[in-house]
């Protein structure tokens, strides 16, 4: 009877175990997806810092969006051909001087700012066309899936003219 007894306990002390130990192994993939995700949003916001000002407006809404495609290390892959082994799929996008300006007040009364841009990235942690939607569903009705993370930051043009 003791031994039935004890090993009821060990039987429930293990099992409680096992729940944690999955527990604690979604939260480590978790936690990595966004690591790698904020690697690769850095990696985006750099490349449009340090491009030419005159360049930087081809990145707003409007044309055909240019998904960018990077497996489970960060690193980017080159599409078409990347679609098909990408683990995440980005996007940059930045505001348009005239459809979207940046204004420096909150009555909207200020004229457009010439010399700043906000620049998003759009990173999900989907390959390809899953990932596509999520930035889609995101952009067009504010549905905003687990896996889609968006960085925010103002681009400044400090080049002299």
């Amino acid at each position: 009877m003791e031994v039935v007894i004890s090993l009821g306990v060990a039987t429930g002390t293990l099992l409680a175990i096992m729940q944690l130990l999955m527990l604690a192994v979604g939260q480590s993939q978790e936690a990595a997806s966004d690591s790698v995700g904020a690697q690769i949003s850095t990696k985006l916001m750099g490349e449009i810092q340090l491009m030419p000002w005159d360049d930087v407006d081809a990145f707003a809404p409007g044309g055909n969006p240019d998904y960018r495609f990077f497996n489970e290390f960060g690193e980017e892959l080159e599409a078409p051909l990347g679609q098909n082994d990408s683990v995440f799929t980005a996007l940059l996008r930045v505001s348009s001087p005239t459809n979207d300006p940046v204004r420096l007040t909150s009555t909207g009364g200020a004229p457009a700012n010439e010399y700043l841009r906000q620049a998003t990235v759009y990173v999900a942690a989907a390959p390809s066309t899953i990932g596509q939607s999520l930035i889609t569903d995101y952009a067009a009705n504010g549905v905003r899936d687990s896996r889609l993370s968006v960085h925010n930051s103002m681009i400044t043009h400090f080049e002299k003219d």
